[in-house]
C-alpha cells in the first residue's frame, strides 16, 4: 500500500539530508562516524559515508523488525534486517547494547554475528545520597518510560488488582511518562478503583524524577521489549532493586541475585507475585549501589572508544 503522504515527505526529507552529509564529510572528513539505528532515516547517511569512503560503525539499541510494537512501514522493518546481512559480508562493525539482541540476530534473523560488538549502555545518574529521606511508609513501586504498548504499564496495573486488599493497602505505585499510545492510564486507574494506590504522573522532567527515586522502594520494568533498560541502572546507582521479567534483552548483562527480583512467566498473576516476593525480601542499597558503579557513561565511553580503535587500526 502507498505510504502517507507525510510519511513521504518524511524519507523524502530524510535522502535530501544525504546531500548536506556529504558535503558535511568533505569538508570535516572524520576518521569514523558513528550511526545509531537501522532505518530509512539512518540509511542515507550509510549510503553518504560507502560513498566518501568513510569509516563508520552502527549502533542498535534494539530490534525494529523483531518487534511488534514498533510502528514502522514492513519495508522499513525488512530494511533492517537486509542492512544487517550486507554489514556482515562487508565486515563493517556493528554494536549492541545488549546480549540478548546479539542472540536475537543469531536466532531469529538466522545470521552470523562475527562483526557483532556488545556495548553496554549506561547513565550519568548522579545520586545525592544526602537528600534521600527514608521514613516509614507504604511499600512504593516506581515506573518509568513513555506510556506505550511495548513498556506494557497496563500488565502492573492489573497485577496490582490481582493482591488482596490488604496488600495493596500497603503499596503505592507512581508511573512516569509521556502517553506516547494513546492509553489513557488514568482512566483505567478510575476503572480499576485503585486510584488512591495507584498515580499516574505524565511526563516528569529527567531534573524532577529524583523526587520519585527519593521515594522509591523498587524500580518495575514490564515492558514486552526492553534493549537495555536504563531506569534500572539509574535505580541501582541509588540503591534500588528491579523487578522485571526474566526474558528481556537487558537481563542477562545486569542480572544479580542482590539487585533483582525476576518474573518468569508474563502473566498478570506472576506479575502480582512478582509484587509479593519483592516487598518480602531485605534488599541492600549499598550492595545494590556497588554493583551499578560498573554502568556509568565513563566505562560506555571507554568501551565505545576501544571499538573505534580496532576499527581504525584495521583489526575488523
Amino acid at each position: 500500500t502507498q505510504a502517507p503522504c507525510s510519511t513521504r515527505l518524511r524519507y523524502l526529507y530524510y535522502f535530501l539530508n544525504k546531500g548536506y552529509m556529504i558535503y558535511c564529510l568533505r569538508e570535516i572528513s572524520p576518521d569514523l562516524i558513528h550511526i545509531h539505528g537501522l532505518t530509512y532515516q539512518t540509511k542515507p547517511f550509510i549510503e553518504a559515508c560507502e560513498e566518501m569512503k568513510t569509516n563508520y560503525v552502527v549502533t542498535l539499541h534494539g530490534l525494529n523488525g523483531l518487534n511488534h510494537s514498533v510502528r514502522l512501514p514492513d519495508a522499513e522493518k525488512k530494511y533492517e534486517l537486509k542492512e544487517l546481512e550486507r554489514l556482515l559480508d562487508d565486515n563493517r562493525v556493528v554494536t549492541v547494547v545488549s546480549t540478548g539482541i546479539k542472540r536475537k540476530i543469531f536466532k531469529d534473523y538466522k545470521i552470523p554475528v562475527n562483526n557483532i560488538k556488545i556495548v553496554l549502555n549506561g547513565t550519568g545518574f548522579e545520586p545525592d545520597y544526602s537528600e534521600m529521606k527514608r521514613k516509614k511508609r507504604l511499600f512504593t513501586l516506581l515506573c518509568i518510560g513513555s506510556l506505550s504498548i511495548r513498556k506494557n504499564q497496563l500488565q502492573l496495573l492489573r497485577a496490582f488488582c490481582l493482591l488482596t486488599r490488604e496488600e495493596q493497602e500497603s503499596i503505592q505505585i507512581y508511573f512516569a511518562g509521556a502517553d506516547s499510545d494513546h492509553i489513557n492510564m488514568e482512566e483505567a486507574i478510575r476503572a480499576a478503583g485503585c486510584a488512591g494506590h495507584v498515580r499516574y504522573c505524565g511526563f516528569v522532567p529527567r531534573e524532577k524524577l529524583r523526587n520519585f527515586w527519593e521515594v522509591a522502594d523498587m524500580n518495575v520494568v514490564v515492558s514486552k521489549e526492553e534493549g537495555f533498560g536504563l531506569s534500572m541502572i539509574e535505580g541501582f546507582t541509588l540503591g534500588i532493586p528491579t523487578l522485571t521479567f526474566g526474558d528481556l534483552d537487558a537481563v542477562e548483562d545486569l542480572y544479580h541475585p542482590d539487585v533483582m527480583e525476576l518474573i518468569q512467566e508474563r502473566t498478570d498473576e506472576s506479575v502480582a507475585d512478582g509484587i509479593r516476593r519483592a516487598m518480602s525480601r531485605k534488599w541492600r542499597p549499598d550492595v545494590i549501589r556497588k554493583w551499578g558503579k560498573q554502568f556509568s557513561m565513563e566505562a560506555v565511553a571507554s568501551n565505545y572508544e576501544k571499538v573505534y580503535q580496532e576499527i581504525l587500526s584495521g583489526k575488523d
